[in-house]
């Protein structure tokens, strides 16, 4: 025979029949199924489900309802609320805030106010001792001021125990920057019998000082024994 088949069929098949089939059939099914099922269904089912469920649920539900709930929410939501929220809140907030505030403020304001924020720092240098000060000497006070912004400032000098004040002029401290303030009083101008206090004020900073004076000797008695003797053979 030819090693390649003719292009054309014959016109007419044979006349008979053969007896005998053609090759045996192949072990494996062909690769794409029939695009129509059988009219009949096979008599028994296969052992396992099927991977997918059926594409139509049933026209009635069941009569029980399951025990625990679907992994997917309905379509719609339910018209009404649950009767009563949860007690406790969520652990994390919403991702975003709500468009509109709510019509009530919280019940309870917060019990601590919210700390100011630091405007600088004051520190006082002096050049002698302020307990038991000599009121003859020199009084010479500094006050070192640092303010992250500009500040009016003035110092007071207030008598204990009348409370007598007295205050200075007022001087412009620039913001962010190193500024000595000296106070200088002369020698005989505070009071051996009173007590001083001498503030200093930047606007809301301030620092106060205390000064108490050296007070001269009170009164008392004065006695000399023995009351009569000789000079440098008497011990007095």
């Amino acid at each position: 025979p030819s090693n390649q088949p003719v292009i054309s069929p014959t016109q007419q098949p044979l006349y008979h029949q053969s007896v005998q089939p053609s090759n045996p059939p192949t072990h494996k099914p062909i690769r794409f199924p029939s695009l129509q099922p059988k009219f009949h269904p096979t008599r028994q089912p296969s052992k396992l489900p099927s991977n997918q469920p059926d594409m139509l649920s049933s026209e009635k539900p069941l009569r029980h309802p399951s025990i625990e709930p679907s992994h997917r929410p309905t379509d719609s939501p339910t018209q009404q609320p649950n009767s009563k929220p949860s007690h406790q809140p969520k652990i994390s907030p919403t991702q975003q805030p709500k468009i509109k505030p709510s019509t009530q403020p919280t019940y309870q304001p917060s019990l601590a106010s919210s700390p100011q924020p630091e405007m600088g720092f004051i520190r006082w240098t002096f050049n002698s001792k302020l307990e038991k000060f000599d009121v003859q000497s020199k009084l010479s006070l500094v006050a070192n001021i640092q303010s992250f912004v500009g500040c009016r400032s003035n110092w007071t000098v207030v008598e204990l125990p009348s409370f007598y004040s007295l205050a200075s002029g007022v001087s412009f401290i620039p913001a962010n920057k190193f500024t000595n303030v000296y106070i200088q009083l002369e020698p005989r101008t505070l009071m051996a019998t009173k007590s001083y206090s001498f503030i200093f004020r930047c606007q809301r900073m301030s620092s106060e000082i205390s000064i108490i004076p050296n007070t001269p000797p009170e009164k008392g008695n004065f006695t000399i024994i023995p009351l009569s003797g000789y000079e440098i053979t008497t011990l007095f």
